[in-house]
């Protein structure tokens, strides 16, 4: 009979009463329940889950609420268009637009004709303007600021939550 040592190494002539060393089989006890030379089995599922979980939770979550919490502060603090009504207007300095900001100063933005060429003078239409630099300004309705940044806050933040209320439950359907 082959002698084992508690390392695994075979071991030379000993005496039976020799504690240190052991048969193939009592070695195999002492590491987890696999005998020396056994095939070990791949996890299950659920025992391959648990980790996976624990890493997306971390990953995901955290990552998805700083990017809501940085497009809150995108929204909040850069570029607050502000609304009004422009007027078209034609004069000797040319054709334009003329709207009254939050302060009731005038501004105008002069226009080649081709660019008004649908509008008359004195029609109105709404123009979105920056308050801190009326001078930019557009006519088409500005896009939230950050929507890529919300989107894919949304998208980490619920893919992070519900990696965190499976692993949570996950131990629950576990055998023991």
């Amino acid at each position: 009979m082959v002698k084992w040592r508690v390392g695994g190494r075979p071991a030379g002539p000993t005496f039976p009463s020799d504690e240190r060393l052991l048969t193939g089989v009592a070695a195999g006890a002492l590491f987890r329940g696999r005998t020396t030379g056994s095939i070990i089995s791949m996890p299950t599922l659920l025992e391959m889950a648990g980790p996976i979980l624990e890493i997306l939770t971390w990953l995901c979550l955290p990552a998805g609420l700083g990017l809501l919490f940085y497009s809150g502060i995108l929204r909040r603090f850069v570029h607050p268009w502000a609304e009004a009504e422009a007027v078209v207007y034609a004069d000797e300095t040319g054709t334009g637009f003329r709207w009254f900001d939050r302060k009731f100063q005038v501004h105008h933005a002069p226009m080649s004709p081709h660019d008004i060429k649908d509008l008359a003078v004195g029609d109105t239409l709404p123009i979105y303007y920056h308050p801190k630099r009326p001078t930019q300004w557009q006519t088409a309705a500005p896009e939230a600021v950050g929507s890529t940044a919300v989107v894919l806050g949304r998208v980490l933040t619920g893919i992070g939550a519900a990696a965190f209320i499976v692993g949570f439950f996950l131990p629950m359907f576990r055998a023991s």
